[in-house]
């Protein structure tokens, strides 16, 4: 048995997918934990999982919001190119890769 943390992004694909793997990793006597921005953590723990939040000083529910809502007007490569500014800036202000989680 061992523990396993799981980063995702908040949008919902990516939660409902995460909870997936989650939900099949602790059928197998795995602890699990969700990383994710704070607008998804209830939705984890709605399944079942225990979430921490990262980024809640840079990235608040409004900036959030407004990423997705940005990201809802664009589409091809500029939506692509978008989302990876976006995750570069998170990993950048939140040194998430860099030190690690928790």
């Amino acid at each position: 048995m061992k523990n396993i943390g799981i980063v995702t992004f908040s949008s919902v694909g990516h939660i409902n997918a995460s909870l997936a793997v989650g939900a099949e990793l602790a059928q197998r006597g795995h602890h699990i934990i969700f990383y994710t921005l704070q607008d998804a953590c209830q939705r984890i723990q709605n399944g079942g999982f225990r979430a921490r939040a990262y980024g809640v000083r840079e990235f608040g529910l409004e900036a959030i919001q407004q990423s997705y809502r940005t990201l809802g007007t664009l589409s091809g490569l500029k939506a692509v190119r978008f989302t990876v500014e976006m995750l570069n800036s998170i990993i950048k202000k939140t040194s998430l890769l860099a030190t690690g989680v928790g």
